[in-house]
């Protein structure tokens, strides 16, 4: 089955091929000399080629990309599950607990899960 693109593809690259490939490609682009110039300046600094150089800065800026997604969902974990939900998990664990819920409709939950334990507190609440 082919993909569906949301983007025009006009060179009509083979993306399943390049999903499937073990071997190096080529990417080519368009950039003004300058840039150019520095890049390959750092890369002879460097005792590299160009090509290997300019490969090493987007696996990098990828990764960093990949790094800053990581400890944000770190972050959000530990905002979410922090010590004082953790608390009420462990001293509720394996227990049923009765909440009215926002709804007027009383609720029995049995806390087999800290996520047991949000979804008790932020559906207790009223609107």
């Amino acid at each position: 089955m082919k993909n569906r693109f949301l983007f025009a593809n006009p060179k009509g690259l083979d993306l399943d091929s390049l999903r499937n490939t073990k071997k190096r490609v080529t990417l080519g682009l368009k950039c003004n000399p300058s840039l150019k110039l520095s890049l390959a300046e750092d890369a002879f600094k460097r005792g590299m080629k160009l090509s290997q150089h300019v490969e090493d800065l987007l696996q990098d800026n990828q990764s960093h990309k990949l790094n800053s997604q990581v400890n944000e969902l770190r972050n959000k974990l530990r905002f979410y599950e922090n010590d004082v939900l953790q608390g009420f998990f462990e001293a509720n664990k394996n227990k049923v607990k009765t909440y009215v819920a926002s709804d007027g409709k009383v609720v029995n939950q049995q806390i087999n899960s800290i996520q047991d334990v949000y979804t008790i507190l932020i559906n207790s609440f009223k609107k």
